[in-house]
């Protein structure tokens, strides 16, 4: 809290002090992506130079390889890093009071901001072919566990777009998709090229753009969007003889 009110001089209170409310508003936007420019980089670089960089390597390690993660458990870390004792490593990351916090059930998260720069550090140090393995990784366990949304938003880090379109395939027979939002985000990160070869997921991205905005009316470039995405899903469907999709497209 005291680092953080003085990265804050331009939204100083009165008398020069910064406001209980400012920095409320500082600590929520702490999950959203932080950019190079902004007030809290000498915060991250403070992460780094003061208490990364201070720390043994073996555990320097494990921190950039678990930043692929939002949420640790002995087990994931173990699968994701390939070190034995995850559990152990997390409570003495925690009693070392390295801004780990723990949940119930066994997980444990870092700290928005802590975990931002130890993003920032792995993809210097790593390079992004090895943070998509590690996400890859996680996915696999994530799935292997019935975590299929997170499954799901593993491989999409992992850039493994083929592997997400047949994990959506599988939640959505499983009957398990209720959150449109949630799917929009995930179909709109998919590649054009995977997408269309997916009919299934092609009718689920148009339902997506159009249930939630049924009591309002929909932009032309959505309706066109919707449009193009019922075409593909049609053309697929037909290709591969789907009959049951081809009912779906007509009924939207």
């Amino acid at each position: 809290m005291r680092l953080l009110a003085l990265t804050l001089p331009a939204h100083a209170g009165r008398a020069g002090q910064t406001t209980a409310q400012t920095l409320e508003r500082a600590l929520t936007s702490l999950s959203q992506s932080v950019e190079p420019s902004s007030l809290y980089q000498p915060l991250l670089d403070y992460f780094v130079t003061e208490i990364f960089a201070t720390q043994p390597e073996q555990l320097q390690r494990f921190l950039l390889q678990t930043s692929v993660l939002t949420r640790l458990s002995g087990p994931l870390c173990e699968a994701v890093t390939g070190m034995e004792a995850g559990i152990v490593q997390l409570e003495a990351i925690e009693q070392a009071g390295l801004f780990l916090e723990r949940l119930d059930g066994g997980w444990y998260r870092f700290h928005a901001l802590f975990a931002e720069a130890m993003r920032r550090e792995a993809a210097l140090r790593l390079g992004e072919d090895t943070l998509c393995m590690l996400s890859l990784r996680a996915s696999h366990w994530y799935e292997e566990h019935a975590m299929i949304a997170e499954a799901i938003e593993a491989s999409l880090l992992a850039h493994d777009f083929e592997r997400t379109a047949l994990l959506l395939e599988g939640l959505n027979l499983d009957g398990q998709i209720t959150e449109l939002y949630t799917l929009h985000r995930w179909l709109e990160a998919m590649p054009e090229a995977v997408l269309s070869t997916h009919s299934m997921l092609c009718w689920l991205a148009a339902l997506a753009l159009q249930v939630p905005q049924r009591e309002k009316q929909l932009s032309l470039e959505a309706r066109e969007r919707v449009e193009v995405l019922l075409q593909m899903a049609e053309a697929g469907a037909r290709q591969q003889q789907q009959v049951e999709i081809l009912g779906l497209v007509a009924a939207l």
